[in-house]
Order: structure tokens, then sequence, then C-alpha cells
């Protein structure tokens, strides 16, 4: 018996010993922490939960409504994902937040884009006002948990050209790629937990340069 008990334990520590010189932390945890690995569905079954954040551009969006359509929004989006460090690192697949088509506006993100709607939505900034919503859907049933700025996720306006329930709305700035004064694209406010967090209600011109893009990460 003491033999077998030997054996097996040689054979675990090899086991160990290879996984860690492939590189493979993350089962290497799991192996050595079987109480901490939890079934969320994030990242495939007994992975730890995907973590949603909203963060923006470190600036306003220098040309106003015209954010370049979904793949000019989600280009920027990747860029300002690359400067910025979150509380939980891994998270990878970025898109802009914002209504572009019928077909494809804030609501229906996680259908589209694979968000997991059943997920909080924080903002950056760690402490007590991190959390946004508790879900995807929650960021159209006010009132949120704390403010966008206060999450540290956006600081002032951002583009969303959607209603209040996430969908898209007549002014989009010709769906993201207009800049000029005559169109106009509804924006979002970051210092509400309202419906007025999603669409303050006036629109600006789509010339207006202090209005920032906000992004998702997850």
């Amino acid at each position: 018996m003491a033999l077998n008990v030997q054996y097996i334990y040689l054979s675990l520590l090899s086991i160990i010993f290879l996984l860690v010189n492939c590189n493979n932390y993350d089962l290497y945890d799991k192996l050595s922490n079987p109480a901490s690995v939890t079934n969320s569905g994030g990242n495939g079954p007994g992975g730890p939960p995907i973590t949603i954040y909203l963060f923006a551009p470190a600036a306003a969006n220098a040309t106003g409504g015209a954010i370049g359509g979904r793949s000019g929004a989600d280009s920027t989006c990747v860029t300002a994902r690359a400067q910025n460090t979150f509380q939980d690192n891994r998270c990878s697949n970025v898109h802009a937040v914002v209504s572009i088509s019928a077909g494809d506006d804030i609501a229906s993100m996680p259908n589209n884009y694979g968000i997991p709607a059943n997920q909080p939505v924080l903002g950056p900034t760690v402490g007590p006002t991190q959390l946004i919503a508790a879900n995807w859907s929650a960021l159209f049933t006010p009132p949120l948990a704390n403010t966008f700025a206060a999450a540290g996720a956006v600081a002032n306006s951002w583009w969303s050209f959607s209603t209040t329930s996430g969908t898209f709305s007549a002014s989009n700035c010709s769906g993201g790629i207009s800049q000029t004064g005559s169109t106009y694209g509804d924006t979002g406010l970051a210092s509400s937990i309202g419906a007025t967090a999603i669409n303050n209600g006036t629109a600006p011109a789509c010339s207006s340069t202090g209005i920032y893009l906000l992004c998702v990460c997850y």
C-alpha cells in the first residue's frame, strides 16, 4: 500500500512539473487549488467568470460623431484597451458600446458579440463605486448601481446613438460616419444613474468634439 501511495504522489508531481514547464498555469492553478474553481460558463465549463469592463479612450473623439462606423469605433477601442490595465486583466474581446444600426445596437451586443449577459458590468475604478449594473440588460433598467463616471468608465458625455432602451436611435450621425453640422447623434450622460445615462434627451450636432466613445472589454 505504501508503495502505491508513493507512486501516485510521484506521478502527480511529474504532471505538475510538466504543466508548469509548458506554461499552463491556469490548469496548474485548478489542480493545485480545486476549491477556487467556479462553473460560471464564462471561459468554458469550470473556468473563471468573464469580467465585463466599460472604459473609454483617454480623450474625447476628435472627429465628433464620425466614429468610423462599427469597424472604426471598434478599432479605436482596441487601441484604448492596450493603454488600460484592469483589476482582472484577462478580458481580450473589445467593442465600442454604440448603436450603429437596427441590427447592431447596444441592447443586442450579447447576441451579436458574445458578451456574457449574466455577468456584472464594472468600471476600471476599484472600490465601492466600481459596479455599474448587475448585468447587461440592467444598463437599460435604471437606476444604475453607480454612474459611469464614478466607476471610472467615462468622464463625460459619450456617443450612444441609442434610445434609453439601448436600441438604435434616429439621431445617429448617419451610423457613425457623419461629422456635418446638419446631422445629430444621441449621447449618454456619464453622471447619471437614470435613463439619461444612455440617452440624455438632447442630441448634439455630429460636429461636436467634446464627446467620448464608450468601450467594453470582456
